[in-house]
């Protein structure tokens, strides 16, 4: 092949070549941009999906707070007041008296001193048999309460914490996308730039290959 020849074959390829690298790195920043829009709709989704948990958390934790304060309701004692709103103790003397009352205007004897005296008595006796399991009632409520608040709130330091792992996983995975696309540029430049050079030397070789023929060596 004459050195005419061999520079328009140079060019040639010098030109598929830089063409080469061009579509080449075109392709692999496409890839890393589709790869990094498909993390950042699953990155979104599904750190989306933890936020009801961590909001619920957060506020359960916060009840969890005051209530558990000194003048919270998980920290007080069980008092007379309570013993009374007790709704089981509630039911229970009411249905006595009722049952009471019942029985002696059966026997004519309704609203009479013994009748009230019956009723006194026997609020009296369930009053002394029911303040232990209202007292109970009451602690086994607080620890109920307690119970449910402290999973919530757990479970919402817990949606927290896949959060942080999941945002730490994405940022990972999108540095290395953000590196291969980096890489990639890179590479078509330097693809390019060299398929050039060969152009240039091509050239330089045909020109010199056409000054030797015209006017000899």
């Amino acid at each position: 092949m004459s050195g005419f020849a061999s520079g328009i074959a140079n060019m040639e390829n010098g030109e598929i070549n830089s063409e080469a690298a061009v579509n080449a790195a075109g392709a692999q920043v496409g890839q890393g941009t589709a790869a990094m829009n498909t993390a950042n709709q699953v990155y979104g989704q599904s750190s989306g999906n933890f936020q009801p948990a961590i909001q619920v958390g957060r506020s359960a934790d916060q009840q969890l707070g005051q209530d558990a304060g000194p003048n919270g309701s998980l920290g007080r004692q069980f008092t007379m007041a309570d013993f009374n709103k007790d709704p089981a103790y509630q039911f229970d003397v009411q249905q006595g008296l009722q049952a009471i009352s019942n029985s002696n205007s059966v026997r004519g004897g309704a609203l009479s001193g013994g009748t009230m005296k019956a009723m006194s008595n026997y609020g009296t006796q369930q009053a002394s048999n029911e303040f232990g399991n209202a007292a109970s009632r009451f602690t086994q409520n607080q620890n109920q309460n307690f119970s449910q608040l402290a999973t919530l709130a757990g479970q919402g330091v817990q949606a927290g914490q896949d959060t942080a792992m999941l945002g730490q996983n994405y940022s990972n995975a999108n540095t290395a996308l953000r590196t291969n696309i980096g890489n990639a540029q890179a590479g078509g430049i330097l693809g390019q730039a060299a398929g050039q050079n060969q152009v240039n030397s091509g050239a330089a070789g045909a020109v010199t290959s056409l000054g030797t023929m015209a006017f000899g060596s």
